[in-house]
């Protein structure tokens, strides 16, 4: 218990540093917080060098939830806004392209080939052959078209 008393900024500093390359083997932002208090605290130590061992914890502790609360509701969505939100969604990236069908539409349901897939298709009318249709939407896996005059 010893060495709980002989803590310096230099341990501080350490720990911070050791916490960034923790979040930079992934932790998704978990541990800034925490790496952010610890160099707060080398700052405070350098300071006030005779802080007691349990006043350090408490601080450090309490500024970290604080750096990881604050880390979390400034950042928490932002991996989440994206320039092209439909990228890992094939089927809605097909809504407004326009194709003709190989096969006519019976009952409402039919299929296309977009590229070397195959899509089920749903329209209102029953269409024939060679008809230019229009993706409008989609349900599930299921592109939903209309005719194209």
């Amino acid at each position: 218990m010893q060495w709980l008393t002989e803590i310096s900024a230099w341990h501080w500093a350490s720990l911070g540093i050791i916490l960034l390359i923790m979040e930079i083997l992934g932790t998704a932002g978990f541990l800034i917080g925490s790496a952010i208090a610890a160099f707060l605290m080398a700052t405070i130590i350098s300071i006030v060098p005779d802080m007691n061992w349990k006043w350090q914890l408490a601080v450090f502790s309490s500024t970290a939830i604080i750096f990881s609360i604050i880390y979390l509701k400034r950042f928490a969505n932002f991996n989440e806004n994206s320039d092209q939100p439909n990228l890992n969604n094939r089927a809605a990236q097909l809504i407004g392209k326009r194709y003709t069908l190989n096969e006519a539409i019976v009952n409402g349901q039919g299929k296309i080939q977009v590229g070397d897939t195959f899509w089920k298709i749903s329209c209102d009318d029953e269409l024939q052959e060679s008809t230019s249709i229009e993706v409008t939407g989609i349900d599930g896996m299921t592109l939903i078209v209309k005719r194209v005059e």
